[in-house]
């Protein structure tokens, strides 16, 4: 079971977007590797994300080792198309999740993605405004929809 803690500006926590629960889960688990404050590297340099299908397992182990190869796949087929929504009084911005189409090594149970610059502030530059999502926590939650209400 995974020992990591993701954490999303509350910007992006209330932002519009639909994700199914695997590419909910593929995301926190890499959002989850990404480090912030003084002794961070560059966001620029973690940007890029493998994920092997036995990490996704251990992280998430309700869907089942044969499944997680397949599901890991489906997230981040899905990825490419998703877009985040963030509205405010003045402005309303529209970003991607990832910049880099996401890769799958077939027959090396692993995917790799590049998140957006757009999307990298909101994840990595946090100043007190913050939600942290213990990835075990959530392990478990079977819905979409729960994990949404888990970080509000």
């Amino acid at each position: 079971m995974s020992d990591l803690i993701a954490y999303k500006s509350n910007a992006l926590v209330e932002a519009s977007y639909k994700l199914t629960l695997q590419e909910q889960r593929f995301l926190l688990l890499c959002i989850g590797r990404l480090k912030s404050g003084a002794d961070a590297e560059s966001p620029k340099l973690q940007k890029t994300m493998t994920i092997t299908a036995a990490e996704y397992f251990d992280s998430f182990p309700d869907m089942g080792r044969k499944n997680a190869e397949v599901q890991l796949q489906e997230a981040i087929d899905r990825l490419w198309d998703r877009s985040i929504i963030l509205k405010d009084d003045e402005k309303r911005e529209e970003f991607r999740w990832i910049q880099y189409r996401a890769q799958y090594a077939k027959g090396e149970a692993r995917a790799q993605i590049t998140f957006s610059d757009a999307v990298m502030p909101y994840l990595t530059q946090l100043q007190g405004q913050f939600t942290r999502v213990v990835i075990k926590n959530i392990s478990r939650l079977s819905r979409s929809y729960s994990i949404r209400i888990y970080e509000l």
